[in-house]
C-alpha cells in the first residue's frame, strides 16, 4: 500500500513527539527515583549520626540494655525497625523483635566498609499488613580509625513515597496525552502544508520525464522550496538544451570517426618514421622464441650489422659480465619496465658498452632501447681523472709553499754560519749548501709555476643552475638507476627547481662540483631512498640543495668530510669527490655546508653569489 507525501510528514512528526514525550517521562521517573534514593540515605544518615552522637557513652561501655530502650523510643513515621549489629554482624540492639538479639544477620557488604549501603525495595509483613520497605546500611564510625565499628540497619517505608511517585506519574501521562494530541494536530496542518507543493513537484517532473521539456513548475511561496522550484525549471531546460547537443553530437562523431580512422592511419606511418629514424636503437624481441622482430636502423649501425637483425636471437648478443636472458625474465616478472648498465657483443665480436632499458608489451613481446655509452665513459673517465690531478696540484702547492720555506731558513742560517768561521773547509761545505739550496729553490719555484692556480682565473660565462642539474641528473641516471638497480637498490631522484637567476661562473667546475656531491648521496643509500635536489634565490645568492636518506654521517667525520684522502668507503674511495666540491665552490665565491644524522641521511648546501 503506498503512502502519500502528507501521511509521511504527519506519521513522522507525530512519532518524534511521542518518542520526545516518552523520553522526557522515562527521564523523570530516572530522576525523581535517584533524588528519592539520596533522600533517603541523608534521612537515613541524619537519623544515625544523631543516635550515635547522643548514645555515645553507652557505645564505648557497651552498655546494650540501655542503647535497646534508647532505639525502641525513636520515633519516625516511616522508620520499621531500627538494628544496631556488631563487626562480625551480630544482632545487638532491636527496636521491634527482642528475639533477634543475638543471631547473625547477612548484609550485602563487608562489615569494615565505611560507606553507605542501600537494598533493593522489597516486601514487608507487619500486623499482618504488606508494606513495602527498604533497608539503608550505615557503618558506625569510630574516630581516627579507618574500620567501621559496626553496622545501624534502618528499615524505611515506602508506601508514601510510591504513592507520590504514582501521582507525578499520572500527571506525566496525562499531560503528554494532552501533548501528542496538540501537536498532532498541529502535524497534520504542517504536513498538509508542505506536502502540497511536494505533490505537485511531482507532477511536474514526472512530465519532464516523459519528455515535456517545456514544462515549467510555477513558483511556490515557501522559502524552503524556492530554489527547489528554481532547479527543477533548470534542469528543464538544461535537458532540452542536452536533447538538441545529443542530436547534434551523434552527428558529429560519425565525421570523427571518420577524422580519427584517418588520423589512425598517419599515426601509424609516423610511428613508423620515427622508429626508424630515432636517435637511439630499437628492438622488437619476442619472448617466446627470444628472436628479434623487428630492429631499426641505429640498430643496425650500432651493433654493426650487414643482413637485416630480423630473424636473429638477441642472446646471441649477450656477454660473459650479463645476461640478456635474465633481462628479459625480470622485464616479464615485473610485467614493466627494466633499465640496466650492460655490455652487448656486436657481429664484429667487438664488446660495447650500453645503457638499455625494457618494456613489456603486450603479453609476449619487449621493447628493447639501448644506446652506446662508450664515448660517454670515456669523458667522464676523462672529468674524473681530471679532477684528481687537480687535487694533487693543489696538494703540491701547498707542500711546494712550505718547502720554499724551509729551504729560506736553511739559506739564512748557512749565510750566518758562514760570517761566523773562518776554516776553509767549513766555508766550502757552507758554500755547497747555498748552492744546493738555490736549485731547490729554483726546482720548487718551476714546481710552483706549474701548479699555482689564481681564483681570479675562472672563465667567467653565463650559467643557468637549474638547467645544469638537469644535465647532471641525466648524465648520473646510469649511475642512480641502472647500475643501482642492478646492485639491488632502489634509488629515485626528486627535483625542486625554483625561481632563479642566472649566475656567473664556470660550467665544468660547478658542474664537477655538484656531481660529485650527487654521486657521494648514490653512494650513502644503501638498499633504498630518495635524493632531493632543490634550487632557491635569497639575499642575493643561489642555493643549491642535496639532501638524501642514506646512512648518515657519524658526527665525528662531519668536520673532515671535506678534506682531501678522507674516505669512508675504504680502498673504492679516492678522498677527492666533496675535497674538489668545497675548492670549485669556494673559487667562485661560495659556501659549501653539510648536515647530517647517523641513520637517517644527509643534507649538503651550496650557496653561490650571482656576482
Amino acid at each position: 500500500m503506498k503512502i502519500g507525501y502528507r501521511r509521511r510528514i504527519f506519521l513522522f512528526l507525530t512519532f518524534t513527539i511521542i518518542l520526545l514525550v516518552i523520553s522526557v517521562f522515562i527521564t523523570a521517573e530516572i530522576f525523581m527515583r535517584s533524588s528519592f534514593r539520596r533522600n533517603l540515605i541523608n534521612r537515613a544518615e541524619l537519623l544515625a549520626n544523631t543516635f550515635m552522637e547522643s548514645s555515645l557513652p553507652f557505645f564505648l561501655y557497651y552498655d546494650w540494655e540501655e542503647l535497646q530502650r534508647i532505639a525502641k523510643n525513636i520515633g519516625h513515621k516511616e522508620l520499621v525497625s531500627f538494628l544496631i549489629l556488631d563487626r562480625e554482624n551480630v544482632i545487638r540492639v532491636s527496636s521491634e523483635d527482642e528475639n533477634w538479639i543475638g543471631k547473625k544477620y547477612s548484609i550485602p557488604f563487608s562489615p569494615s566498609s565505611l560507606q553507605t549501603g542501600i537494598s533493593k525495595k522489597y516486601i514487608l509483613f507487619k500486623d499482618n499488613k504488606k508494606i513495602p520497605a527498604i533497608d539503608v546500611y550505615v557503618p558506625i564510625r569510630v574516630k581516627s580509625s579507618s574500620q567501621s565499628w559496626g553496622t545501624i540497619l534502618l528499615t524505611f517505608s515506602t508506601e508514601s513515597i510510591e504513592k507520590g511517585l504514582a501521582k507525578a506519574r499520572l500527571s506525566f501521562i496525562i499531560l503528554g496525552i494532552l501533548l501528542i494530541a496538540i501537536m498532532s494536530i498541529l502535524n497534520r496542518w504542517i504536513a498538509s502544508e508542505i506536502a502540497k507543493p511536494l505533490r505537485m513537484l511531482s507532477e511536474h517532473l514526472t512530465e519532464i520525464s516523459k519528455g515535456n521539456y517545456e514544462k515549467r513548475v510555477p513558483p511556490i511561496q515557501i522559502e524552503e522550496f524556492e530554489e527547489l522550484v528554481k532547479s527543477v525549471n533548470s534542469m528543464a531546460e538544461n535537458l532540452a538544451k542536452r536533447e538538441k547537443e545529443l542530436r547534434d553530437a551523434k552527428d558529429f562523431l560519425e565525421e570523427k570517426v571518420k577524422e580519427r580512422t584517418e588520423e589512425l592511419r598517419r599515426s601509424e606511418e609516423k610511428y613508423r618514421d620515427f622508429f626508424e629514424r630515432a636517435g637511439e636503437a630499437i628492438l622488437v624481441i619476442n619472448s617466446s622464441t627470444m628472436k628479434i622482430e623487428e630492429a631499426n636502423e641505429m640498430a643496425e649501425k650500432i651493433l654493426l650489422c650487414k643482413e637485416n637483425l630480423e630473424g636473429k636471437l638477441f642472446l646471441s648478443l649477450d656477454t660473459e659480465k650479463n645476461s640478456l636472458k635474465e633481462i628479459i625474465e625480470e622485464t616479464i616478472k615485473k610485467g614493466s619496465s627494466y633499465s640496466s648498465k650492460i655490455e652487448l657483443r656486436r657481429f664484429d665480436g667487438t664488446i660495447i658498452p650500453v645503457e638499455i632499458s625494457t618494456k613489456l608489451i603486450g603479453s609476449n613481446l619487449i621493447h628493447v632501447i639501448f644506446r652506446d655509452i662508450t664515448e660517454k665513459e670515456k669523458i667522464e673517465k676523462l672529468i674524473i681523472e681530471s679532477e684528481r690531478w687537480k687535487a694533487m696540484a693543489e696538494l703540491s702547492e701547498g707542500i711546494v709553499h712550505n718547502f720554499n720555506n724551509l729551504l729560506t731558513i736553511i739559506s739564512g742560517r748557512a749565510h750566518l754560519i758562514k760570517d761566523s768561521v773562518k776554516e776553509q773547509k767549513i766555508l766550502k761545505n757552507l758554500e755547497t749548501i747555498e748552492k744546493m739550496v738555490k736549485e731547490g729553490i729554483k726546482i720548487t719555484g718551476r714546481l710552483m709555476e706549474f701548479t699555482q692556480r689564481k681564483k681570479d682565473e675562472i672563465k667567467a660565462q653565463s650559467i643557468d643552475i637549474n638547467s645544469l642539474i638537469l644535465d647532471i641528473v641525466e648524465l648520473t641516471k646510469p649511475r642512480w638507476k641502472d647500475m643501482a638497480e642492478t646492485e639491488g637498490k632502489e634509488i629515485k631522484i626528486l627535483t625542486n627547481l625554483g625561481n632563479i637567476p642566472l649566475i656567473k661562473g664556470n660550467r665544468v667546475e660547478l658542474e664537477s662540483a655538484i656531481l660529485n656531491v650527487i654521486y657521494n648521496s648514490i653512494e650513502a643509500i644503501e638498499n633504498k631512498g630518495t635524493i632531493q635536489i632543490s634550487t632557491y634565490f635569497k639575499e642575493q645568492k643561489v642555493f643549491i640543495e642535496v639532501k638524501d636518506t642514506g646512512k648518515g654521517i657519524e658526527p665525528e667525520n662531519i668536520g673532515k668530510i671535506f678534506d682531501p684522502f678522507f674516505t669512508t668507503k675504504g680502498t673504492i674511495g679516492t678522498g677527492f669527490g666533496l675535497t674538489i666540491s668545497y675548492n670549485n665552490v669556494k673559487k667562485h665565491g661560495g659556501e659549501i655546508e653539510i648536515e647530517s644524522e647517523k641513520g637517517k641521511g644527509t643534507k649538503i648546501t651550496i650557496s653561490l653569489p650571482i656576482f
